[in-house]
């Protein structure tokens, strides 16, 4: 899998209007595709697809062999990227067959569903990093774009897209040059594939975390994980040249799967929960499989652990912005600059946003689905009472990651378990929407119930003080919004809990 390139200070195009007037014109039958921006409202993707076989006939086949034509033929908000006669030639070669008739089924639904997104994106709308939509097979494609702009769009870091912005009656379609490659492996067996991280793949191994980087599901949940790796070229520049010198250096016991062991410490601190992808970061904390932190700063790039070191110069980690954003089937991982030590970072403000939490993510829906229920099961959740609660995508400002708590009821309770923080003293502040049905919120710390009441009542977005608790130790925190019975008004709006240090 090649590399994705990406320039963090530009984590979107901007928003600017592209008007579109009539059909893509081709200047002949083959796979030349000009840029006339134009659209073909009056057509589905599958007929405007079929108009234009000389330049989709074979992607055509493969799509009559999958279970998405119906879809693409009917009504909807799709996106669908779609190779050229010349990028399936290549492809058929690959597979070392002739013709689309020889492909198997199986084969055929895998790569068309792939290729398909069930929401619409014009390329304005796309990032630097990934689409917030997963593909119809569940994965996530990510964008990066060249000094070309919207002229040199890749996808996956495979395909360059040659024609952009159809419009359909039922979404946008987007010329491929290469056939996009499914993902069906595990993180550790992408990692173990790479022939830049030998020492890397080896130290998973010995402390057990290639079991856990190869489950794909748990039950019926997904799992997902996001790893940050050294090649051996950075293991190198640290006077690592082997697995043995890794071991010699981190490993302090004779069980490396033993928790208390160095190594083991050292490789779960470059392992987080959840697909967290180059555009997904913010600045934060970031609890890793051994619950220590990463303090993630985004600047001009994405640095890890900053420290200020002598006559005030700061250094940090970071992640290589040419190596990021390497997919596998239940995650991705990022190169490091440099080798990335067990470390227990100072007191920073905390964000924990709800919506992040770990036990949601498998049921996420993207970014345009307004309301998306989840099961009241969830170890990370303790619900009582009788309501309805989901996550609501906010249009408005304010809100940690454009969304929130949306409950649905009074005379309840919901209790949440932040990530961990950081041992130290902190104002913690609750952030909440306000509304014109909005309840009142009694909260409770680790059980302790606090003098403080939530109002939701009214309009817009605040933040408000529980007040300053100093943490002992490093561990989780629980936080329980009792939902007063309020006649008339049913709705609470609960954003994120936000730690900020005080200093004494």
């Amino acid at each position: 899998m090649e590399m994705i390139e990406r320039n963090i200070l530009f984590r979107k195009l901007g928003a600017f209007a592209v008007v579109f007037a009539s059909m893509w014109a081709f200047a002949s039958c083959s796979d030349d595709v000009d840029e006339q921006f134009t659209t073909s409202e009056e057509l589905t993707i599958v007929q405007f697809l079929n108009q234009n076989d000389s330049i989709y006939s074979d992607w055509v086949k493969v799509i009559e062999k999958s279970d998405i034509e119906g879809s693409l033929n009917a009504y909807g908000t799709y996106t669908h990227f779609a190779p050229t006669n010349k990028a399936m030639g290549k492809f058929l070669q690959e597979l070392g067959i002739s013709s689309v008739d020889d492909m198997e089924k199986d084969l055929a639904k895998l790569v068309a569903r792939y290729h398909t997104l069930a929401t619409s994106y014009p390329t304005t709308a796309f990032e630097h990093g990934v689409l917030a939509d997963t593909t119809a097979s569940g994965d996530r494609l990510s964008t990066s774009f060249g000094e070309g702009g919207l002229r040199s769009i890749m996808v996956n870091d495979q395909s360059k897209i040659v024609g952009r912005d159809v419009e359909c009656s039922n979404g946008f379609v987007h010329t491929l040059d290469e056939v996009l490659r499914p993902v069906t492996k595990s993180l550790y067996d992408v990692i173990k594939a790479n022939p830049d991280l030998g020492i890397f793949a080896q130290a998973l191994a010995e402390t057990g975390l290639s079991d856990t980087l190869t489950k794909i599901t748990a039950g019926s949940r997904k799992m997902y994980a996001t790893v940050l790796v050294e090649s051996d070229e950075t293991f190198k520049k640290a006077g690592i040249n082997s697995f043995d010198e890794l071991k010699a250096r981190y490993s302090d016991t004779p069980n490396m799967k033993d928790k208390a062991n160095g190594l083991y410490k050292f490789m779960h601190y470059h392992c987080v929960s959840g697909s967290v992808y180059s555009s997904d970061f913010i600045s934060n904390l970031y609890p890793t499989f051994n619950d220590a932190l990463i303090n993630v700063r985004i600047t001009n790039e994405i640095r890890i652990n900053p420290l200020v070191g002598e006559d005030d110069v700061e250094t940090s980690n970071g992640l290589n912005m040419d190596k990021v954003n390497i997919p596998a089937k239940n995650g991705v991982y990022h190169y490091l600059n440099d080798v990335m030590p067990f470390y227990q970072p100072d007191p920073v403000e905390y964000v924990f946003d709800l919506q992040g939490i770990r036990d949601m993510q498998p049921f996420r829906k993207p970014s345009n689905h307004r309301n998306v229920y989840f099961p009241k099961d969830l170890p990370s959740l303790d619900i009582q009472g009788s309501f309805d609660w989901f996550v609501y995508e906010a249009n408005r400002g304010g809100y940690r990651g454009r969304d929130f708590f949306w409950i649905v009821s009074s005379g309840c309770s919901i209790e949440v378990e932040t990530d961990p923080v950081i041992a130290g003293k902190y104002e913690v502040f609750i952030s909440y929407g306000k509304a014109g049905d909005g309840t009142i919120m009694k909260m409770y710390v680790d059980g302790v119930p606090q003098s403080t009441y939530i109002d939701c009542h009214g309009g817009g977005y605040e933040e408000k003080s529980l007040g300053v608790f100093t943490f002992d130790e490093t561990k989780k925190h629980k936080f329980k919004a009792e939902v007063i019975i309020t006649p008339g008004r049913t709705v609470t709006q609960w954003d994120a809990v936000i730690f900020k240090p005080v200093k004494d």
